[in-house]
């Protein structure tokens, strides 16, 4: 959709697959050496595809995550319904683009910081939405773990399966009731906001003809840049009570995002006395593998040691819970229900475990016999791309992370500053195929990449981390500086 961005028309479902695909493709032709231009239009289009639907009545920005579809081409009337499948793809998506914008060159980043407020965008903008901005990407991701962690975390660390579409008040249901707001209650939150931070707070509402003239300037402000005011299906209504969702539909000024981020917390509050949608509590081991693999990456890139450790909790839980020598899909208050894991499961969770181990030093296998079991398995993505390509964006990530890898990478060394410096470079790589093992040094190589390569093996008897970098079978010299793994990894 050349004008409002993403794949077709309404309802209009977020592409996730082939958004990973297109984020691939584009760091394949630029790691190939053929520089960000070859691969601009694979990565403008998940850009702007990922720019529009964060801007949107899709994203819930208030208190984040992403609404199942929209039933519009605009992205401007979800379905309320949030999936944990659909948040946690679209989480790593999310870090990918943000892992991406940072591999663009000094000559192309001042280019993109220049059409884009300083925040870097990777590719052109060719009409339609402009591509997501680095910054709004990060807030996008933040604010998606915020809400997993605050409304579907479970106690034992696993992720409940849904939020309903639906909210039921006094009996009766009514889908999106939770997440609309009418330009009435935005003024309510203004007054609120600006009372709150007057000399004379025990007069909420009330205060100065002054202060009555910023709230009433702030909740126009607010209410113009969600769309609570344009007349293109999002309108006040009579009296400013016809609810409708927070819609931007573009990137928000400066001065927008500052009166924005003023009256958030007084919508926060007036939201958390609101009836919310129930919540289906059945955990689904291939959606929590999903979102394993999402989080782990996104701590890693993002720099965020908790979101590791909720990672490492919610693959304790997989485990425990999920696995006794085969895979079980579904568990309810910490206990498998005994439906067999499907493939969806087994390639999920697998995922998910690779991501923690790359993430935490604990279990590669470096095993041939399942690289050729991806290959025979991939036989049959030409095909499929011809015939079905909008289905197809899984199955061709995965043929171009084979072609780019295995891209090997292992840091070896104390644990430190040093080492986790090191480390961060390494995951801020965009390539596909790249797997990473991390270890101290010390006794027994834990995993084949890492034999040959401990503490003891080093001639000088130095202890400084180094990163050795490897392509099919063949390693570079190791390096103990960012710079130097940069540019081996660029």
């Amino acid at each position: 959709d050349p004008v409002h961005g993403g794949l077709g028309q309404a309802p209009k479902f977020p592409p996730t697959p082939g958004l990973e695909f297109l984020l691939r493709h584009a760091a394949t032709e630029y790691s190939a050496g053929a520089g960000a231009g070859a691969g601009a239009g694979a990565a403008a289009l998940a850009g702007r595809t990922l720019g529009a639907m964060v801007r949107s009545a899709l994203f819930d920005r208030l208190g984040g995550g992403f609404a199942r579809y929209s039933v519009t081409a605009d992205w401007s009337e979800p379905h309320y319904e949030k999936m944990l499948y659909d948040n946690a793809g679209l989480l790593r998506v999310l870090v990918h683009w943000i892992r991406q914008a940072g591999q663009a060159g000094p000559e192309e980043q001042a280019g993109q910081d220049a059409g884009d407020g300083g925040q870097a965008a990777v590719g052109p903008a060719t009409g339609g939405p402009a591509p997501l901005g680095a910054a709004e990407a990060r807030e996008a991701v933040t604010a998606t773990v915020g809400w997993l962690m605050a409304e579907m975390r479970l106690p034992g660390g696993a992720f409940a399966s849904s939020l309903d579409a639906d909210t039921v008040i006094d009996g009766v249901h009514h889908e999106g009731a939770s997440y609309k707001w009418t330009v009435a209650e935005i003024a309510a939150a203004a007054r609120d906001t600006v009372a709150a931070g007057s000399p004379d707070s025990r007069t909420p509402n009330a205060g100065t003809h002054e202060e009555r003239d910023e709230a009433a300037a702030l909740a126009a402000s607010v209410a113009e840049s969600m769309g609570l005011r344009r007349g293109t299906g999002v309108g006040s209504g009579a009296g400013g009570q016809e609810a409708h969702p927070l819609h931007p539909g573009r990137e928000l000024s400066a001065e927008e995002q500052a009166q924005w981020e003023r009256i958030k917390p007084a919508l926060l509050t007036m939201r958390a006395r609101r009836v919310m949608p129930a919540r289906d509590e059945k955990v689904v081991a291939a959606w929590n593998g999903m979102l394993l693999s999402a989080l782990a990456e996104a701590a890693m890139v993002l720099g965020e040691p908790d979101w590791l450790a909720a990672a490492v909790e919610l693959g304790d839980y997989l485990q425990s819970v999920h696995w006794d020598g085969k895979l079980h899909r579904v568990s309810h208050d910490g206990r498998a229900r005994g439906i067999k894991g499907l493939l969806e499961d087994y390639a999920a969770c697998a995922g998910g475990y690779l991501s923690l181990y790359a993430a935490t030093g604990d279990a590669y296998t470096g095993s041939g016999r399942h690289r050729a079991m991806a290959q025979d398995m991939l036989a049959s993505s030409p095909e499929l791309a011809r015939r079905a390509p909008r289905a197809a964006g899984g199955l061709l990530g995965a043929a171009l992370a084979l072609a780019a890898g295995p891209l090997e990478i292992a840091v070896v060394g104390p644990d430190g500053e040093a080492r986790d410096a090191l480390l961060r470079e390494v995951w801020c790589a965009a390539t596909p195929g790249m797997v990473v093992a991390v270890w101290d040094g010390l006794g027994a190589a834990p995993v084949p990449l890492l034999e040959g390569r401990s503490l003891a093996d080093r001639a000088d008897g130095a202890t400084a981390p180094l990163v050795y970098v490897c392509r099919n079978m063949v390693c570079a010299r190791p390096v103990a500086g960012v710079p130097e793994v940069r540019a081996l990894l660029r």
